[in-house]
């Protein structure tokens, strides 16, 4: 439990905003953790906001200031799982930092993977999640969506600069949606999604459009 009485008014001075500061990021990690293991457990509707204060250990007012709501809550979520995710998919990509077509399958198999290791992630990518806090992330995709693809333009343009910059930011942009609509919307598995998102990729290397 954290402790709330470090809100409380009291005189100014200096030295108490790192304290203030700390506590803050310590109430958000907290509230984003509790939020997360509900939201695995009942599904984001059933989470409730008082909950998640009286879990965390303070008042609702205080997780009101920090989160707004209960959509703010879920907002914060769902960017905090991007960047989590986003570092795992730049950490993917380093293990080939020379070779094109292995950091894009490593990529790949990351993503594919994430959304069956990770039980968030699995309920927001994929059509057995959870309705609701999909809806919250497709109404947030205009910036979820480029976060992703921008992580990874940048990334290939910093390590295959000779290569063609239309086409390769055509190709991981078409790649990141392929692989997104195949996970929200399964035909098939997981490792067949894969083995088919790879076989792609190694055609269009192959066909010599980007070596």
């Amino acid at each position: 439990m954290i402790d709330d009485t470090r809100r409380r008014p009291g005189p100014a001075s200096h030295a108490e905003f790192p304290v203030n500061e700390a506590f803050r990021r310590e109430v958000r990690e907290r509230a984003l953790e509790v939020a997360s293991r509900l939201t695995v457990q009942r599904g984001w509707q059933q989470v409730r906001f008082n909950e998640v204060a009286d879990e965390v250990g303070v008042s609702r007012p205080t997780l009101y200031s920090e989160f707004g709501n209960k959509a703010g809550l879920g907002e914060a979520l769902v960017l905090a799982e991007t960047t989590a995710f986003l570092a795992g998919l730049v950490e993917a990509l380093e293990r080939h930092p020379g070779e094109l077509g292995a950091a894009a399958k490593s990529a790949l198999h990351y993503t594919v993977m994430s959304a069956t290791d990770n039980p968030l992630l699995h309920g927001v990518l994929t059509s057995a999640g959870d309705a609701d806090l999909l809806a919250l992330l497709a109404s947030k995709s205009g910036a979820v969506l480029p976060l992703v693809v921008a992580a990874l333009i940048d990334w290939f343009a910093e390590h295959f600069p000779d290569e063609p910059r239309p086409l390769l930011d055509e190709l991981i942009e078409a790649l990141v949606r392929l692989t997104l609509s195949h996970l929200i919307q399964p035909t098939r598995s997981l490792p067949d999604t894969l083995a088919a998102l790879e076989r792609i990729t190694d055609l269009v290397i192959e066909a010599g459009k980007l070596r």
